[in-house]
């Protein structure tokens, strides 16, 4: 009985430490392709500005 427990024991922390390396894992995904997409808004951003700095021409009236 006492062997079972610690093996049913040892199996639950095994399987909770391997979900937490797990959803570390996608969060680190996620952080990363968030990181990625929020520099090419501001590269976006960056060429818009220059470019109506410099196209003065064209105005919506």
């Amino acid at each position: 009985m006492h062997r079972n427990f610690n093996r049913n024991l040892q199996t639950g922390y095994g399987i909770s430490i391997l979900m937490l390396v797990v959803m570390g894992f996608i969060s680190y995904q996620t952080v990363y392709r968030l990181l990625e997409s929020n520099q090419a808004v501001v590269h976006s951003n960056l060429l818009t500005f220059l470019n109506n700095g410099f196209d003065l021409t064209i105005s919506k009236r």
